[in-house]
C-alpha cells in the first residue's frame, strides 16, 4: 500500500498510519514472577520531501503510541521529528 501524495508548493508530503498488536511474556524482564500483557501501536507519520533535482530539504515526524491493556502505567507516548538536508 502506498498513500496519496499531497503536493505542498515545492514539497511531496507522504501520510503513513501504521498499527502493530502484539504481546510479551515478561514485560519488567524479571527473573521471578513475570508479568505478561497485550500492547497496541499506532504510530502515524508524515514524511515531506522537496521536489527539487539538485538539492533537498526534508523533514519526518513521528507520533508512536504504545498501550498496553493490562499493565497501562507502562502504556507510553514517543514524538520524533528529524529534518534532512542534502
Amino acid at each position: 500500500y502506498y498513500p496519496e501524495q499531497i503536493q505542498l508548493g515545492a514539497f511531496v508530503a507522504r501520510p503513513v498510519l501504521a498499527v502493530e498488536a502484539g504481546h510479551v511474556s515478561n514485560l519488567f524482564l524479571s527473573d521471578g514472577n513475570e508479568t505478561s500483557d497485550t500492547y497496541v501501536e499506532i504510530e502515524p507519520r508524515v514524511t515531506a520531501r522537496t521536489t527539487w533535482s539538485t538539492h533537498m530539504l526534508g523533514a519526518d515526524a513521528i507520533v508512536r503510541h504504545t498501550e498496553f491493556f493490562d499493565t497501562s502505567d507502562e502504556s507510553a507516548t514517543e514524538i520524533l521529528k528529524r529534518g534532512l538536508l542534502r
